[in-house]
């Protein structure tokens, strides 16, 4: 009975174009297809299913009743294996199969693990190119990437590194003004200066709040200006020196939230 089922599963594929006789090891794969409410199930076993299509992605798709998002996994690229939600490769071009909805697929292949991203689109052509943001992360051995915010998962409970595990070094955007005077700089860090003959200068910062901690240091070796204090304030904050010099004073600042 049990080979009666699977050879008129066979046979129903096949005549059903989704795949070549050629496309199949028959000697080696003994596929079940069956669905017993409410789950689907597909078994290939003892051996692999062998595909050989060279035009079009290989893969296997799925899909709940009533729904337009379907998912697939498979060797959908040039060449890597891939899991996918709601991103239709069938022709080798990235589509949405539900316009309305984001969709995400992993690529693994020889140079690491990437997860790709398309926000809702009623776009025609490939999501890729035109509403794409390529890359969420890339994981290789040299490299962990990531697009937009990493954060932990519970507040106050997550280490960014461990005792005899730091970091060699951080990198953090800043900028350096050119000239002396309030200035506005939107970043986490950044050197300001001071004119000769005065003690402040305002900073507009859009990262600054009133609870912020501001961290100023003076960087111009001076005889009488040796320390900075900051008021933070919501949108900047200032920052003073000790007392006025003869010279343009250069001073960084770092915000921590």
């Amino acid at each position: 009975m049990k080979n009666i089922i699977t050879s008129i599963f066979l046979i129903a594929y096949l005549l059903s174009g989704c795949a070549l006789a050629a496309d199949i090891s028959a000697s080696s794969v003994n596929v079940v297809a069956f669905e017993n409410v409410p789950v689907s199930i597909l078994r290939a076993q003892p051996g692999p299913v062998i595909t050989s299509l060279s035009t079009y992605p290989n893969y296997i798709e799925f899909q709940r009743s009533g729904q337009q998002v379907k998912g697939s996994v498979g060797a959908l690229g040039s060449f890597e294996m891939n899991m996918s939600v709601n991103m239709n490769y069938s022709d080798g071009t990235h589509r949405l199969y539900d316009k309305t909805q984001s969709a995400y697929w992993l690529a693994l292949n020889t140079q690491g693990l990437f997860m790709q991203f398309s926000p809702p689109s009623q776009s025609t052509g490939d999501v890729w190119d035109e509403s794409g943001q390529k890359y969420a992360f890339v994981l290789t051995m040299t490299e962990a990437s990531f697009r937009g915010d990493v954060k932990p998962l519970d507040n106050g409970k997550t280490y960014l590194g461990r005792p005899g595990m730091a970091f060699k070094g951080i990198y953090i955007d800043s900028t350096s003004a050119s000239t002396a005077g309030a200035i506005t700089i939107n970043k986490s860090a950044g050197r300001i200066k001071i004119a000769a003959g005065q003690t402040s200068v305002i900073v507009t910062n859009d990262l600054a709040k009133t609870a912020s901690h501001v961290f100023a240091n003076v960087a111009t070796k001076d005889a009488s200006a040796k320390s900075a204090q900051v008021t933070p304030a919501d949108g900047s904050f200032e920052v003073t020196i000790n007392a006025p010099t003869d010279q343009e004073v250069a001073v960084d600042f770092f915000i921590v939230n």
